[in-house]
């Protein structure tokens, strides 16, 4: 189920008190990480709730698209543009649009995750699409991030 951030806040806090995970899509709209980050992150992506543990024909599907070498939650948080939330912690894609920074900054003053909350940026599916890059593209890459991070921290002022 997704909820609009201000349904959700309201409906989280009257349940939970220094807990929050979920995932933010693109438009803003929240979800909740259940049964896990990975496992909805994975449904998000397509894959039925019935293959996540026996696999099925879109499982595999995923597991021959991620490459063996990737963090699953930093792939398909990149790949599908979500930001991974837990109450001290968030993942943003590199991609994070102004309904998903709106809803973290909603999240982070109405109390239902940390007002200091470990900030990440991931570019691990950039990191695993060719593993013979050059130092000077990792470098570019590592810069870029590093620039997307600055931006992150200065919009939600932390």
């Amino acid at each position: 189920m997704e909820y609009d951030i201000d349904e959700f806040v309201i409906q989280h806090k009257a349940i939970h008190q220094n807990y929050c995970e979920v995932i933010i899509l693109a438009n803003g709209q929240i979800t909740y990480a259940e049964p896990s980050h990975l496992m909805k992150l994975q449904m998000i992506w397509g894959v039925p709730a019935d293959q996540l543990f026996d696999g099925g024909d879109m499982r595999d599907r995923l597991c021959k698209e991620m490459p063996p070498t990737a963090s699953p939650v930093h792939w398909l948080s990149e790949v599908l543009n979500c930001v991974i939330v837990w109450y001290e912690a968030i993942i943003f894609p590199p991609n994070v649009t102004e309904q998903q920074l709106q809803s973290v900054k909603t999240l982070i003053r109405a109390g239902c995750v940390s007002n200091h909350p470990s900030i990440e940026v991931t570019m691990e599916y950039q990191l695993c699409q060719d593993e013979n890059r050059s130092a000077h593209q990792l470098e570019l890459i590592c810069n870029h991030k590093t620039r997307i991070l600055q931006q992150i921290k200065q919009i939600l002022s932390l």
